[in-house]
């Protein structure tokens, strides 16, 4: 009765005019077209009517209006939940990868990959291989071992690596790596580099469960060892090499290297004071 007063004294609001005009269009090309969804009010047309809905003119079609306003209505809600949804998602996401160990590992996975790929300098491939096969991630780590130039670091990782197999109780493994860093360390002509590899190498070999294998690999540790030019980073060696035969109970092997190694020091001794 109000909105129809207001209509024929040309008072009523122009928003209410408009929100009534914009009804009975809609209303019409929906019925037009088989009552389509795709003719549903959108959130602004409907906040509009909805904000005037005391001032609306039903008319003789106030019915398929009604129905037109729940659907379109039921369609927002609809749209609204899903969208918050995805919000919901999006946010659980965020805090996995920021506030959850498995979140922050895959991001340095990602990060390992990415750099691993784009750097090439031996320095960072070397952590990097390390830190793959800590994770194991055992492709991207043999991929980085390929991009490594420099002997020394590459002998450091196959090292390094072996002993986290080592830990992981996988001696097979561990072993292949220590013969391929055995191999790598033959090709270090630098005397402190070759005998840092060679003692990590010892120590790692005595941490083995096989026992024969550990022992293979410390005579081949030994024939490198021989190598080295200055007889103090030998001898060095020698004592690492007898400190890991004792681990691995074989005394009489470490009490013959244990003598070597002292009588290459005396030999330096002697030419030192020449």
């Amino acid at each position: 009765m109000i909105p129809a007063v207001m209509k024929l004294s040309g008072n009523i609001l122009p928003k209410a005019y408009k929100a009534n005009e914009l009804l009975n269009k809609k209303v019409r090309v929906w019925m037009e077209n088989n009552y389509s969804p795709r003719s549903l009010l959108g959130i602004r047309d409907l906040w509009l009517i909805e904000s005037h809905k005391r001032y609306l003119i039903w008319g003789n079609k106030e019915r398929q209006k009604q129905q037109f306003l729940q659907q379109s209505k039921r369609r927002l809600y609809r749209d609204l939940g899903i969208l918050g949804a995805i919000l919901l998602l999006l946010m659980t996401g965020w805090g996995w990868l920021h506030y959850t160990t498995p979140g922050k590992l895959w991001q340095i996975r990602r990060e390992l990959a990415y750099w691993g790929e784009k750097v090439r300098n031996d320095s960072y491939e070397s952590k990097a291989a390390i830190a793959f096969a800590k994770d194991g991630q055992i492709k991207q780590m043999k991929a980085l071992l390929d991009e490594i130039d420099d002997s020394y670091k590459k002998a450091e990782v196959l090292k390094a690596i072996a002993s986290t197999y080592i830990k992981l109780s996988d001696s097979t493994e561990a072993v292949t790596l220590l013969k391929q860093a055995l191999t790598v360390a033959q090709q270090i002509d630098d005397s402190y580099k070759k005998a840092e590899v060679l003692k990590a190498i010892a120590q790692a070999s005595s941490e083995l469960s096989k026992s024969t294998e550990a022992a293979n690999l410390l005579k081949q540790a030994l024939t490198v060892a021989q190598q080295i030019d200055d007889s103090y980073k030998k001898a060095e060696v020698l004592k690492a090499i007898a400190s890991a035969y004792i681990k691995l109970s074989n005394s009489t092997e470490a009490f013959t290297l244990l003598k070597q190694a002292l009588t290459v020091r005396r030999k330096r001794r002697s030419e030192c004071r020449i």
